[in-house]
């Protein structure tokens, strides 16, 4: 651009507008075409009398001004516009001004001292709040439950703001929805490209507070308009706080292909027409976790009306300190097919008026699902629909395969199914492998049991297949009841049906479990002539 700013800006501050050309060399300093370059010498400034400019080409930080007189100047700071050119190939170029772009950059250290309110609506092609000067300290674990008022760079929206390709919020940045001063503020960011990206090695907090209660009256929606991939980060998950959530019919929102994506859910809802896919190969999770700053519980509900929308994730932790995952109401049929572990640590609720999720163990290594009996919210997790689809290929029912019930904290959890157990590959292991004294309650609350999509009573004992290693518990439905048990050991279904009769109905909770040893070395008693003990 060599010197030619000077010269455009005085003619564009006389309220002049020109067309002028100039050579790739004044961009890139050399001879060759750029396949795409940002434009930062549009804008004008004013820093006073005689200090009239544009901004130069990639500003390392945003002009600043001591006078503060200029109505768009913040914090002694302005945020940069600039247009963002991605292709220069002939007969199919961007537009040099088509794509609008922005970012906010203060390399300030003061705590408290920046901040840009961006009040919308806006659109930019590319958003950034980019800021690698000294952070405050602020990626310390102490600070990660706390609003980000000690942040220097920090951009909060009033209003709606549309990102069309990459959404970047840099170290020691921050993005939030603008603090509740006056009245609720419930703001809105829609990515609405066909490959948006958002890149966060800062913080983004959607309904942050201060030891408040709140949260409501200050929130960032999330819309995923378009294609949109959360890309790898190496920050712990509560400085990626997401609130509300709508994928829209034929949008996608991914983790990346390789890395890790780690997201917290908090205070809102989880709207899926379209495709939510958080399984990476590192193990991508989502934490629906209470903050610590904030006492009231985490209710966090998932829908998915049109039954069309995809849900697959590597790890769900339904965290500490009273949180919820719930089925929204009328929220549709939900699959959760969860490739890693399914970990409850507070209130499971799969079943609402409209609504049920089923979750599907789906992985190829081991599989957990965990509890602990003191934290987990009635000592249990009630599972509506339980898929054990465990595509480990080892067949062998040992630790390194299969479907786990877990417990951390030394004691039994229980698991209930109110709707239906579904084996297809893998077996489910209730017996725990940490410590096999103890025996985690599975019961099958009058629902049904499906193996390889046939019905229990029609699949023979014997063949290899999915079943339950360890105790498996059934309630009676009726006076006369028949219950199958699709119980197994080493490799191999060994099928049991019991047969219930009563005159008067009375809920009865019957045990059976597979044991390869002979019946006295177990020290049972034997019993000499029994009635019936059929498929065995």
């Amino acid at each position: 651009m060599g010197g030619i700013e000077g010269n455009v800006a005085s003619v564009f501050a006389n309220g002049v507008v020109i067309e002028f050309s100039m050579l790739w060399d004044d961009v890139t300093n050399n001879n060759d075409r750029p396949a795409a370059f940002n434009w930062f010498g549009y804008k004008l400034y004013n820093n006073g009398p005689g200090n009239n400019g544009m901004y130069a080409p990639v500003p390392q930080n945003n002009p600043t001004s001591p006078l503060n007189a200029v109505a768009e100047l913040v914090n002694n700071v302005y945020p940069v516009y600039y247009y963002s050119v991605v292709n220069t190939d002939n007969g199919t170029a961007t537009a040099p001004f088509a794509a609008r772009s922005f970012t906010y950059h203060q390399d300030v250290s003061t705590p408290g001292a920046g901040g840009y309110v961006l009040i919308g609506p806006e659109s930019f092609f590319d958003f950034t709040v980019n800021d690698n000067s000294t952070d405050n300290n602020d990626n310390a674990p102490v600070n990660h439950l706390y609003d980000n008022n000690e942040i220097a760079n920090r951009v909060l929206i009033n209003g709606s703001l549309t990102v069309t390709r990459n959404l970047v919020v840099g170290q020691g940045s921050a993005l939030l929805p603008a603090d509740n001063t006056s009245g609720p503020v419930l703001s809105t960011l829609t990515l609405n490209g066909s490959n948006s990206h958002i890149y966060n090695e800062g913080r983004i907090d959607s309904n942050p507070e201060i030891g408040g209660t709140d949260y409501n009256l200050r929130r960032l929606s999330w819309v995923m308009d378009g294609n949109v991939t959360y890309e790898a980060s190496s920050l712990f998950k509560e400085l990626a706080r997401f609130s509300d959530i709508t994928i829209t019919s034929g949008s996608t929102f991914h983790g990346p292909a390789v890395g890790s994506a780690q997201i917290e859910l908090q205070y809102g809802s989880l709207t899926n027409h379209g495709e939510l896919d958080f399984s990476d190969a590192n193990g991508g999770t989502l934490d629906i976790g209470t903050r610590g700053d904030v006492s009231s519980p985490n209710l966090y509900s998932i829908s998915n009306p049109m039954a069309t929308g995809s849900f697959v994730f590597n790890d769900i932790l339904i965290g500490r300190d009273t949180s919820t995952l719930a089925a929204a109401p009328s929220g549709g049929l939900i699959q959760l097919v969860v490739k890693g572990n399914f970990e409850n640590y507070g209130d499971f609720r799969p079943s609402n008026v409209g609504s049920s999720i089923s979750v599907k163990m789906n992985g190829e290594v081991r599989q957990e699902i965990r509890g602990n009996s003191v934290e987990t919210l009635g000592n249990r997790t009630t599972f509506h629909t339980l898929i054990i689809e465990n595509n480990n290929l080892l067949n062998d029912s040992n630790a390194l395969a299969d479907v786990h019930f877990m417990s951390f904290g030394g004691d039994e959890v229980d698991y209930f199914i109110t709707d239906t157990l579904r084996l297809v590959s893998g077996d489910l292991v209730t017996r725990d492998r940490v410590n096999p004294t103890i025996v985690h309650e599975m019961v099958v609350d009058s629902g049904a049991v499906v193996i390889h999509g046939a019905a229990m009573s029609n699949m023979p004992s014997g063949l290899p297949s999915s079943f339950v290693d360890g105790p498996l518990s059934r309630v009676n439905s009726s006076t006369s009841d028949e219950m199958v048990f699709p119980v197994g050991k080493k490799n191999s279904l060994r099928r049991l049906t019991l047969l219930s009769a009563q005159s008067s109905y009375q809920r009865d909770t019957l045990r059976v479990e597979m044991f390869q040893e002979s019946a006295a070395d177990l020290g049972f008693g034997v019993i000499q002539t029994p009635e019936v003990i059929p498929n065995i």
